[in-house]
């Protein structure tokens, strides 16, 4: 009787998973995210387990599984905080008069220290220059400015796109998080190609930072197989989206992602449809046997 119910418990277990690099999104279907590649999408997704670029509306039960997979996956690449726009007035003066007051980047103006209300804490001695990060929750941590810390730039003219410094629309800020070459403070400033270090004004750029960081490993988002036609988004197998698309406005967003927001949800923006840039999901349909099959 035991022997019979391990191998009955091992087979039903081996049903129910997904070939490596896959989750698991329903009950018969599994995703694989995929980074940019130079081989089509469809190559692509066919030597990654037989599977097929995704293209068709996503229910309920997807989106919630993508979201947390997307989630997992944005707290691995992550910076572990990176340097906004903000630092002691009068710093890179040390022989100058002691100032109280800080300064917003892009010659945005000063701000006394004792009201502002985005700190994680005070800043102490020492500490004379701005950060962010996913534990402060995205306020202002006070640090060191010779810390080695990843970049976190804005840029203010259009376009916002995804060029050689991939900038993208979140909270009608034009963001873009760089984590490879972890940098002082000062050089930092100089890091933003087209733009400045994000100052933080405001509650509501939080929004925007918390997007950035959790979209960032995603350069805005994952492609969905939604196109734009004339005025409508239309999926690879024909179906129309009804959801809202959010665009930016600019002329070359013709393709439809899924974005990670706060509470675990999706929400559906337009982007330039760039290979270079374009993550993308495959999928695979899992059988009772074990077996999986593409969903064609």
């Amino acid at each position: 009787m035991f022997v019979v119910l391990s191998i009955f418990v091992l087979v039903l277990s081996t049903s129910e998973c997904c070939p490596d690099g896959y989750f698991r999104a329903s009950q018969d279907t599994c995703f694989h995210i995929a980074s940019p590649t130079t081989d089509t999408k469809e190559a692509y997704c066919s030597l990654k387990g037989g599977g097929v670029p995704f293209g068709r509306p996503l229910t309920e039960e997807y989106e919630k599984a993508l979201a947390e997979d997307m989630e997992e996956m944005a707290k691995g690449w992550m910076p572990k905080a990176a340097w906004v726009g903000m630092e002691l007035s009068g710093r890179d003066n040390p022989m100058g008069p002691k100032e109280t007051d800080w300064k917003f980047s892009n010659d945005g103006g000063t701000f006394d220290p004792n009201q502002y209300e985005l700190w994680t804490e005070f800043p102490a001695s020492g500490e004379d220059c701005g950060s962010v990060s996913l534990n402060s929750e995205f306020k202002v941590d006070p640090a060191k400015c010779g810390d080695m810390l990843a970049i976190l730039c804005k840029k203010d003219m259009s376009p916002c796109d995804r060029g050689l410094q991939p900038y993208v629309l979140y909270e009608e800020h034009c963001l873009s998080l760089t984590k490879d070459n972890p940098t002082m403070h000062d050089n930092a400033k100089t890091g933003c190609s087209g733009g400045h270090l994000l100052p933080i004004r405001q509650k509501l750029d939080l929004e925007a930072v918390w997007q950035a960081f959790h979209n960032g490993a995603f350069e805005g988002g994952i492609y969905v197989g939604l196109d734009k036609e004339n005025d409508d988004w239309v999926y690879k197998n024909g179906e129309k989206e009804t959801k809202t698309v959010s665009s930016g406005g600019q002329n070359n967003e013709k393709c439809g992602y899924v974005r990670l927001l706060k509470n675990s949800t999706l929400g559906y923006f337009a982007l330039d449809c760039e290979p270079k840039h374009t993550w993308f999901m495959c999928e695979i349909h899992g059988e009772i046997s074990g077996k999986y099959k593409s969903l064609v």
